[in-house]
């Protein structure tokens, strides 16, 4: 699976998928990685250094073109959402969704969140490009289901990704 998604500056890319399409996007981040400095915000605690690496042609040092902030909480997010200066520089959030599952979070507050982080994102997206990846479980609650259209309507541009689910073949040993 190879898509073509670039983030251009004014403008914050949505892509929607399953967990599956995590090492597309590490490949990405690190072509990304290969022009300029990326800032990454690990949602979902899905950021593998490895992947990114391998994805880096004539063997840059991905420690020191990728930054990375972890958010695991929705309190947490928006913490790292409004440290994030105003540079030129591309920014990925990964798995922008998880933080705000947290049910012991009121749903209203969960919403207040959010809309302050996608306020964020716009304000970012003044200098640099964007790309936002979430991947909704399989079954999404109500609160996922508007929290997801929170962030859908939000995004410029949004890729959904679907995945080819592989069938086994269940062989016989005698």
């Amino acid at each position: 699976m190879n898509i073509d998604i670039e983030p251009r500056i004014g403008n914050w890319l949505l892509v929607i998928g399953p967990r599956g399409i995590v090492p597309m996007l590490l490949k990405l981040l690190g072509r990304l990685a290969e022009a300029s400095p990326v800032r990454v915000v690990d949602c979902g605690n899905v950021y593998d250094p490895y992947l990114v690496g391998c994805a880096l042609r004539g063997g840059l040092d991905v420690q020191g073109r990728v930054k990375v902030n972890d958010a695991y909480t929705c309190h947490q997010l928006l913490t790292t959402m409004e440290s994030l200066t105003l540079e030129p520089v591309p920014f990925v959030v990964l798995d922008m969704l998880r933080p705000f599952s947290n049910e012991f979070v009121e749903i209203c507050e969960r919403k207040r969140l959010l809309r302050k982080c996608l306020t964020h994102l716009d304000r970012l997206e003044k200098t640099a490009g964007g790309l936002i990846s979430v991947h909704p479980p399989r079954v999404l609650s109500q609160t996922e289901s508007d929290l997801l259209e929170m962030i859908k309507e939000a995004a410029r541009d949004t890729y959904q990704v679907q995945m080819v689910e592989r069938t086994s073949v269940s062989m016989r040993l005698f």
